[in-house]
């Protein structure tokens, strides 16, 4: 979980209203994209939603939703050197790399033999989909689509996949909402900096607004 999700909130809200409703919208989506440049938090609010989604369930809200899967492709990272400061790229096994591999996955954790036997109603999160080969991409597109609508879908990408529902990410603007966004993050994460005038506005320039490299810029500077 996260300490708190800082200026994202509207987009938290938008995949509230898309998977599970509201007084206005009754027709809900069987598949939203969260897409945008790498480190703008695609993959922050997703997680940051299903952990929401928990704790609702626990206060008897949304009692139809059995599961809440989430599944990875992501095979790189960013890092720092705890001593040089220095960003590097890290790899990493991706979860799945095929649909039969995804498949295997939502199976194996819903304890069924096939996706066919998937009983209830679920959301599954499917994260850096463009990480995937393209033909296997289309395939696990048209598996989301041959699912019935009790089983809904949230995907990550950097492209602006085929999903019912499409929901851009951007990055921070030198503006008053990314200057708020640096400087409650300076706060939440009690870093020791002092904020001179001016200074958030820089950090969003030379980051391009990107959040994760935003807050690794923090981290050096701390």
């Amino acid at each position: 979980t996260h300490k708190s999700l800082i200026c994202r909130e509207s987009v938290i809200d938008n995949l509230y209203e898309a998977l599970l409703g509201s007084e206005i919208r009754q027709r809900l989506a069987g598949s939203v994209v969260l897409y945008g440049y790498g480190g703008v938090g695609k993959t922050a609010i997703t997680t940051e939603f299903l952990y929401r989604l928990i704790r609702d369930r626990k206060d008897n809200k949304y009692v139809d939703i059995e599961y809440l899967l989430f599944f990875s492709s992501k095979d790189e990272y960013l890092r720092s050197n705890n001593t040089s400061g220095e960003l590097y790229i890290d790899s990493a096994k991706p979860e799945f790399s095929t649909l039969e591999e995804l498949q295997s996955l939502i199976c194996g954790s819903l304890k069924v033999d096939s996706p066919q036997q998937i009983q209830g109603r679920g959301i599954i999160a499917i994260d850096n989909i463009e990480n995937i080969d393209p033909s296997e991409k289309d395939k696990i597109i048209n598996f989301i689509k041959s699912l019935p609508r009790n089983i809904q879908f949230i995907v990550t990408s950097r492209n602006e996949e085929p999903c019912e529902e499409k929901i851009h990410i951007e990055e921070f603007k030198n503006d008053e909402t990314g200057v708020n966004f640096v400087e409650q993050m300076v706060e939440s994460e009690g870093f020791d900096i002092n904020m001179k005038p001016g200074m958030a506005g820089q950090i969003l320039d030379v980051s391009k607004g990107n959040a994760l490299i935003i807050i690794q810029i923090l981290n050096i500077v701390d």
